[in-house]
Order: C-alpha cells, then structure tokens, then sequence
C-alpha cells in the first residue's frame, strides 16, 4: 500500500470519524497474527514504525497561522517540531493541556477555540485553516458544525445479549450468595471506598477489572491506590482479584475464554468504572463509558443472571424550566437535550442501556452519587473534584461569592457504605437511589463554617468574585481552576437564563428508608466536618495560607 492509497483511506475516516479517532498510524499486513485458538494475537502485531505515522513525508507548518499554532504545541507538549499533517494528541495532547492548548490559542491568534473543537480539528493544518477562515470572516470564536449526536440513537443493545436474557428468563438457578463480585472503576476514588467496604463488610472474593499489563501490575495499581488514600490493610490482599482489562474494549479486553471464564465466577456486578472527565466530548468518553457498560452488561447476561449494580450520576438530569424539577428515585431519566458535557451524556445513555436491560429480566440497581467529598474521619478527598478546587481558590483568594447555590456534598464513606450495603441485599426487578445528602449546605453558609474555622474569607457580590477568578486564572496556566476554564466562561454566559432554567432537586426518600434499619447516615456538612476537611488540605499541601 502506497503513501497516496494511505492517505485516501485516512481522507475517508476523517470524514466519518471525530479527528481524535482516525488511527494516526497504518500497518499494512498479509494476514492478521492469530492464537493457537484462531483468536487474533494481539501481542504478535507489529509496532508501527515511523513510516507507519507519516502518511507523507514532514512538511513545515505553512503561513502565519500554522506557525504559531507549531510552536504552541512544541511549547506545551514538549516536542522538537511539529508538522502541518501532525494531530495534537497523537503528539500526546490529554485533557489537562486541551484547556491550555485554546487559551494560549486564543491570547495569540485573538480566535476562541471552544474545547470540543479542538478534538474535531485536532491536525494542525486542519485548525489553522478553520482559523484562518474564522478570521477572514471577522468572527472571535470557531462555531461547532455539523449535527449533534441523537443520544436516542446510542440506547442500542446487542441482539445477542437480549436473546440471552431472553433463554435465562425461565431458568430457575440458586440463589445468588454473592460469594465473587466484579467491581469496576476500583482505582478511582469512590472506587477505592466501594473495595474497601467490600473487605469491611462481605466475605466474599472480589474481582477487580483493572487496565494493566499483567496481574503483578494490577495489583499494584490496585494496592497503591488504597494507600494513597490511607485505607490499604494487607488483610484484603487474598480477596482482591485483579483481572487486567480495559472497558473501553469489546470483552472488557478479555479473550473470550477468559469472558467466559469470568462469567461463569462471578455472582453480582458492581459497576464503577467510567472516563470521569468535563471537557472531552462524548465520542472521546463513549468507548469506556457507554460500551463498557454494554459489554458489562453481557458479562451479567451471560451463562446465568447476575445482579448488576451500576453506579450513575445526578448528572444524567438537565436543568430545566420546570419550577420545581424534583427528580424522584422512581424518575427514569428521560430528557438528554440540554445535558452540557460528555461526559453526562455518555452517563445518561449507559444509564438507558442499564434501564433497558432490566426490562429484558436483568435484575438491575442503579445509584446515583451527586458530589462526593472526603472521608468524615480522615478528611481524604479527591482534590481534582471542582468543588475541591472550588474551595482551595477561595480560601487562598480570601473571597467568595455571595451565592445561594447549594451543594448536596455527600461523605465518601457515606456514600461507600450505603451503596455496598444495598448492593449485597437480595435483589429483583429493577430500583434506583438518589446518594446524595438529604441536607445540602448552600455556598454563603459553607464559607460562612470557614470562617468560624479560622479563615478569613470575606463574601462578595458574584461578578467582583467571577471577575477577580478569572483574571487570575487567565494570567496562569498553573492556577487551581485553569482546567475549568472554559466550564466556567459557559457558565458565566449562561447567567441570563438563571431565573428560568433550574437545576434539579434530588429527592432521596428511598435511600434514606432502605437504610434506616442500620447505622449507616449521612453527615451534615457542620464546622466539625469542615474542619476535617481543611486540616486534610493543610496537612496534605493542598492549601496553603495562613489562618487568623
């Protein structure tokens, strides 16, 4: 295959594939490697060479535009040079330099880029002319073309896994005793609480999907994660099972043997593992997680019935005009329109696949965390959360905004606990639980407990505050709330819209009477538990400032 029938074929995907997931290399290969089982070897495949990159030979970035653009990416991805046919992440762009990547854009060509464009025009040649154009129209800001995805559409099962269901519906097999478990997502945050719980509170054998290359490595990923949040004891070390995966992959990245062979263990599902992230565009968050839950979803169709519990997000609701817009735990999500972000629409069809599933006879439990905070003993807390960054920028500003907006922010170990606890009961049909806390606190009062506590914050009027942030964050690519950048600009152009669109209100009555037999409530957010909070942020280097 010659460079020319290369490039037709890269021309092609380009215009059926998001930029991001047009391959940035080709192999060509008599026949594709396979197992003594027929099965394609994948580690028998080649590793492209530096041929297989370079459909055409490198060329220079041409004109003023690709130059500048050049040696944004050189500076930010530290590379020698880059070309007019190069792709930003295939150079190692990643969430945390997108942000970066349209700021810097934008203070030097004088055009906004918005995030989801950057993965659309991710060839350098390809954003300068999109650019160039923009300008030659006398336009500020790149417009996002084309028709956007119908979510509708992605709530597909596959047929084999309805049939399945289907043939197990008059089955009548033992009941489930919960003895294996399948967790995903347990190196995550609120993952490594649901393994911990899991230790704590079952006797059962837990099987942890892991991206590794081995084993020995994902145990160790396993293992370092429970310690970096102080909750690692060598006693789970015989129960934990790493299963090294990927959900982003057909079969959970197993062979089908090894599927199989998981399928037939396993007695209960719990489904953690998701792409958490606020800025990639839903193609970029489909394959782990709205496939993953698909490919979860026959792991728990498979050979026998699997209680599958599925952990989603209050996320999956919009807001909207509704007045009071109360989201009942009996509220299937219906409305997509209007949900900002990949990331909450990729949630929002995995949760519909869940939901259509159950209607097949998957016995099926959903959960619905809202903001997740720190462990109530520790103060251990997931500082990449924006409410976390939220707080940092304040206290170390010594400003807030005067703003009534209320947090429903939930203790992990809280969290952790009542899902755990509801999962490892006897299940049927299909139920939901809002996990969020019953009593939010709303920003004027959280700052107002920080203060009580020690630090100066003062409360000031919302535009001097979003003012003030943003300036700072502008001026420094290091700054807390850089990442969110444009998250916040949306929503500061979204402001003339408050007094008509609402943000939902989750009703959490059958969490609450589920658990009322036990000892397992949720904290409200009072000056103890905020100074728990803070003497984390302290003591880990979080926050740095001097109290009064």
């Amino acid at each position: 295959v010659g460079a020319q029938d290369v490039e037709t074929l890269r021309a092609y995907l380009q215009e059926h594939l998001p930029g991001y997931m047009v391959p940035s290399a080709f192999v060509r290969l008599e026949a594709m490697p396979l197992t003594p089982n027929g099965k394609v070897d994948r580690k028998a495949l080649p590793a492209p060479d530096a041929d297989a990159y370079a459909v055409q030979a490198y060329e220079p970035p041409q004109g003023h535009t690709e130059e500048v653009l050049a040696g944004i990416w050189q500076e930010l991805l530290g590379v020698e040079k880059v070309g007019r046919h190069d792709n930003f992440f295939d150079l190692g762009g990643h969430s945390l330099l997108v942000t970066r990547c349209v700021s810097r854009i934008e203070r030097s060509l004088g055009v906004a880029v918005p995030l989801a464009l950057l993965f659309q025009y991710s060839r350098l040649r390809e954003l300068a002319t999109a650019i160039d154009e923009a300008r030659r129209t006398g336009r500020k800001e790149l417009e996002i073309s084309g028709e956007s995805i119908d979510l509708d559409t992605e709530v597909v099962l596959d047929r084999e896994i309805e049939r399945q269901l289907l043939a197990l519906q008059t089955s009548q097999g033992a009941v489930n005793d919960k003895k294996n478990i399948l967790l995903t997502g347990a190196t995550g945050f609120l993952g490594a609480f649901l393994l911990r719980e899991l230790m704590r509170s079952t006797s059962s054998t837990v099987y942890c999907l892991v991206r590794a290359d081995n084993v020995a490595n994902g145990r160790d990923r396993l293992i370092n994660n429970l310690r970096k949040y102080g909750i690692w004891q060598e006693s789970y070390a015989e129960r934990i099972k790493p299963i090294p995966g990927d959900l982003g992959q057909r079969l959970l990245g197993l062979s089908t043997e090894k599927f199989d062979a998981l399928s037939r263990s396993i007695d209960t599902v719990l489904h953690n593992g998701a792409f958490v992230n606020f800025i990639y565009p839903y193609e970029s968050l489909k394959a782990v997680n709205v496939q993953g839950t698909h490919e979860v979803i026959r792991l728990a169709s498979r050979f026998k019935k699997k209680d599958l519990h599925f952990i989603s997000t209050v996320s999956v609701f919009p807001a909207s005009s509704d007045q009071e817009n109360r989201v009942l735990e009996t509220t299937e999500p219906a409305q997509w329109k209007g949900l900002a972000g990949g990331y909450p629409q990729s949630k929002w069809v995995a949760e519909k696949l869940v939901y259509m599933a159950a209607r097949q006879g998957l016995p099926v439990t959903i959960y619905r965390p809202g903001s997740v905070g720190g462990d109530v003993i520790t103060g251990v807390c997931n500082t990449g959360d924006f409410i976390f960054r939220l707080i940092k920028t304040c206290a170390e500003m010594g400003m807030a905004p005067d703003s009534d907006q209320v947090f429903n922010l939930a203790p992990v170990d809280y969290v952790s606990r009542a899902i755990v606890n509801l999962a490892t009961r006897e299940s049927s049909g299909c139920a939901a639980f809002n996990v969020v806390n019953p009593k939010g606190i709303t920003c004027n009062r959280l700052f107002e407990l920080a203060r009580e506590a020690g630090y100066p914050i003062s409360v000031v009027p919302g535009d001097r505050w979003y003012e003030s942030v943003m300036e700072a964050v502008r001026e420094s690519e290091d700054h807390t709330l850089h990442p969110f950048m444009k998250l916040l600009e949306a929503d500061e152009r979204d402001d003339g819209n408050d007094q008509e669109i609402r943000e939902p209100v989750f009703d959490c009555e059958r969490t609450i009477d589920a658990l009322k037999n036990t000892d397992i409530r949720c904290p409200e957010i009072d000056l103890q538990l905020l100074k728990t909070y803070f003497e984390f942020f302290e003591k880990s280097g979080f926050i740095k400032m001097d109290r009064v």
